[in-house]
């Protein structure tokens, strides 16, 4: 397996669209993403920090936190499993914004009903 997979050639990516369609398509609707601040007030330091490692993850290689039991981490990957069921479904329809959230953020928002234990 070569050590860098374009997006076309990695089963588990998101997108069907080459990257150099990709670029013209956000040169086309001019979608631009700003460079992240590298430096935070004090106070917020340590929250955007983990927030940018979270964007730094990757489905491929994420791996839960191992002091979860095996039930909480079964119930989570078929949770996860359910809505991207429901958003390819809608993707492969073409369904507008209004319609993908109508079908996802119920099951998204289903886990916040569960009592939480710390």
């Amino acid at each position: 397996m070569p050590a860098r997979q374009t997006q076309a050639q990695n089963p588990e990516s998101e997108s069907d669209v080459p990257p150099r369609q990709l670029s013209t398509l956000l040169r086309q609707y001019k979608i631009l993403f700003l460079n992240y601040a590298t430096t935070w007030p004090e106070e917020y330091r340590e929250i955007f920090e983990d927030i940018k490692q979270i964007g730094r993850e990757e489905y491929s290689t994420y791996r839960p936190n191992e002091n979860r039991d095996d039930l909480t981490v079964a119930q989570t990957r078929e949770r996860v499993h359910e809505v991207v069921k429901a958003a390819n479904k809608d993707y492969k329809c073409r369904a507008n914004e209004q319609t993908l959230r109508i079908h996802t953020e119920p099951l998204v928002f289903k886990r916040f009903e569960s009592e939480v234990k710390w």
